[in-house]
């Protein structure tokens, strides 16, 4: 699941929903990509209540690479985050098929399963802590796999400043040729 593109996208908000569509001519702005990538965005947020902030969202995203050979492309994702007093619990799941990964004279499809989870709780109003597992698996058992367990604190001395520590742990080896696990320590 690559970074951020450079694209044209319309957004909005009307009562309870966010909406988004867009139009990406690929990697960058030079991208020879003649067919485009298309994605959308909709979600249902709770505006009051109890559980004001809670949300259920959906994404996906169609596409296609194109070097010596097309590949078509596409991404399904679904999420939920639900707030309920300081608590804070998001799920989401994402699924990828590329119908020529490895952009070789011969297909090679691969799929690739996404998911991640993640409980926080706000101590007060600057302090934020959370635990997070992420797993990415395909089927070609690329370098982008894995399965990790993350902590996470923030510091917010103001609404717009945030200051935060987050380990990762690989819980085991990746298959897709790296050695070792891989532990990490962000700091932002």
């Amino acid at each position: 699941i690559g970074g951020a593109t450079p694209a044209l996208e319309l957004y909005g908000y009307g009562g309870p929903f966010l909406y988004s569509v867009g139009v990406s001519n690929g990697e960058d702005l030079d991208d020879t990509n003649t067919y485009k990538n298309f994605f959308n965005t909709l979600r249902l947020e709770m505006p009051d209540g109890a559980l004001q902030g809670s949300s259920i969202s959906s994404f996906g995203m169609m596409g296609w690479d194109v070097a010596s050979r097309e590949n078509k492309f596409y991404r399904l994702s679904g999420a939920a985050n639900l707030r309920w007093k300081k608590w804070d619990v998001i799920g989401m799941y994402v699924y990828g098929k590329e119908d020529n990964y490895n952009l070789d004279t011969t297909n090679v499809i691969n799929k690739a399963n996404a998911y991640s989870a993640q409980v926080g709780y706000l101590f007060n109003p600057y302090w934020f802590a959370a635990l997070q597992y992420d797993y990415v698996k395909d089927t070609n058992s690329s370098r982008d796999e894995f399965n990790k367990v993350s902590e996470h604190i923030t510091y917010m001395p103001r609404e717009n400043m945030r200051s935060g520590l987050t380990l990762r742990e690989e819980l085991k080896k990746n298959s897709g040729g790296r050695t070792g696990r891989q532990h990490e320590a962000l700091v932002n």
